[in-house]
C-alpha cells in the first residue's frame, strides 16, 4: 500500500489564513471582466462594510465606489493603465454610508504572465 505523504505545511491554506487575518479589505478583481471580484477577505468587509462573499463575488467592485470618486478616475475603467498607484475613494456599504479608503491597485500576473 502507497500512502501519500502530507507536506509539512499547507501553503495555499497558509495563505489563506494570512489573507483572511488582514485588517485591510483586499479585493482580487479580473480586469478583463469589468474587475469582477474574486476574492475578499471576507472578515473584513463583513466587520467594515457588512459585505458577505454572497455579496460581492462575481460583481464589479466598480459598482462599490462612490460616482463622484469614479468620475474622478476614470482611467480606473482602463484595463491596461495600471501601475502601482494608491487613491482616496469612498466605497459605499452594505448599508448605505460611504468609508473612505486608500485604495490601492497592485496589478499581478499568474506564472503564464496573464
Amino acid at each position: 500500500m502507497i500512502s501519500k505523504v502530507k507536506p509539512i505545511y499547507d501553503f495555499v491554506e497558509r495563505d489563506r489564513l494570512i489573507w483572511e487575518n488582514f485588517n485591510d479589505l483586499i479585493i482580487v478583481a479580473e480586469p478583463m471582466e469589468d474587475f469582477k471580484i474574486e476574492y475578499i477577505n471576507e472578515d473584513s468587509f463583513k466587520h467594515k462594510l457588512g459585505y458577505t462573499n454572497k455579496d460581492l463575488i462575481g460583481k464589479s467592485f466598480l459598482k462599490f465606489i462612490y460616482s463622484d470618486d469614479l468620475l474622478k478616475y476614470k482611467d480606473l475603467k482602463n484595463k491596461f493603465a495600471f501601475d502601482d498607484q494608491v487613491r482616496d475613494v469612498r466605497i459605499i456599504a452594505k448599508n448605505g454610508n460611504y468609508i473612505w479608503a486608500d485604495f490601492k491597485i497592485k496589478p499581478f500576473r499568474n506564472n503564464k504572465n496573464q
